[in-house]
């Protein structure tokens, strides 16, 4: 009977796992709450587990994960340790320049990844966007075991699906 009870929590375990870092085919998925991220290539070459260097915003149009047609507010990161536990906070507004109130976002998406690969990271919220929406972001990115931070990025202006500019592109 405690073999069997064992074996339960083992699979279950696993299930948890499975379900927290999904892969298909060459691309690895994380998400957790608010926020997914997609493991996109090799990490920059940096000092540190998290090169805050490299760390641009974007907007993420790929489908999947994404809908087709669908945008999302996103952030590029590297992380050059496998197991890199991070925190993401990101904020948004539906005007530009962070507005009416810089202080008030509309929405946001906050969350603790832990990557399980080194390399260069999209973190999107999942919420998509209509293409040609108006729209604002900071995001905040810290290392949580080493306690490196990239800091709070500045309002970057952006339209759904043009600027400043499709991950994947950049």
């Amino acid at each position: 009977m405690l073999q069997l009870r064992n074996l339960s929590l083992a699979v279950l375990a696993l299930v948890f796992v499975v379900a927290s870092v999904a892969q298909a085919g060459e691309t690895t998925v994380v998400k957790n709450g608010d926020l997914t991220a997609v493991l996109v290539g090799p990490p920059a070459a940096g000092a540190g587990p998290l090169t805050c260097n490299v760390t641009t915003m974007c907007t993420f149009l790929r489908s999947p994960p994404l809908d087709p047609g669908a945008n999302a507010q996103a952030i590029i990161i590297s992380v050059t340790v496998d197991g890199t536990n991070i925190h993401v906070e990101g904020d948004f507004w539906g005007a530009a320049q962070c507005g009416p109130d810089p202080t008030t976002p509309d929405a946001m998406a906050v969350g603790d990844l832990t990557l399980p690969t080194a390399g260069t990271w999209f973190i999107f919220a999942p919420e998509g966007l209509p293409a040609g929406t108006t729209f604002s972001q900071k995001f905040t990115v810290a290392d949580n075991d080493t306690l490196i931070s990239c800091g709070t990025s500045y309002c970057v202006n952006s339209v759904a699906g043009t600027a400043p500019g499709d991950c994947d592109q950049m």
